[in-house]
């Protein structure tokens, strides 16, 4: 009986502690902040597209193509954009998009730029598209990226990476995204 006693409290111990073990993991799991937070500081990829209307003698590049140096030049074996009209300052929806790089790195196409808020209210954050543009205004390509919300007078790094070789752009146009 002795014995039995010694079984049935292992047992009861035993079916506490896994209980507790389970519920301890379902709690953790239940707290772990998702990467769904799109008020964060970073600005994050949405998706990328290519778009149908290719000017002549322009290919689809999933790739860098290197060769291809126009509005480009080659530095420590990456593609920068020489553009002066890509480069310029600009504004949209009352924000200062300056500082602006189009570059390539480890074979990707990076847009960079600093958005600043030049407005006495608060811009909630969106999710826009840039367009790229050759020197006739056609469209060759576009992305989507994501500015975060920015307080009167503050910067915001814009980050977009995309697979697509948009180095070469003469310019390109901000809209928001539909």
């Amino acid at each position: 009986m002795e014995k039995e006693n010694k079984i049935n409290k292992k047992v009861i111990i035993i079916a506490i502690v896994a209980i507790l073990l389970i519920c301890t993991i379902v709690i953790c799991v239940m707290l772990i902040p998702k990467n769904n937070d799109i008020n964060s500081n970073k600005n994050i990829l949405i998706e990328e597209e290519m778009i149908n209307n290719v000017e002549k003698g322009q290919e689809r590049h999933e790739t860098i193509q290197k060769d291809n140096l126009e509005n480009a030049e080659l530095i420590n074996g990456e593609k920068h954009n020489t553009s002066e009209k890509l480069l310029e300052e600009r504004t949209w929806n009352n924000l200062l998009i300056k500082d602006i790089k189009l570059y390539s790195e480890n074979g990707n196409t990076v847009f960079q730029a600093n958005v600043v808020n030049q407005t006495d209210k608060d811009i909630e954050d969106q999710v826009i598209e840039v367009m790229f543009k050759n020197s006739d205004g056609t469209i060759y390509g576009r992305t989507k990226g994501y500015i975060g919300d920015i307080q009167p007078g503050n910067t915001k790094q814009l980050y977009i990476t995309t697979s697509n070789d948009f180095v070469n752009a003469y310019d390109f146009e901000i809209k928001p995204s539909e």
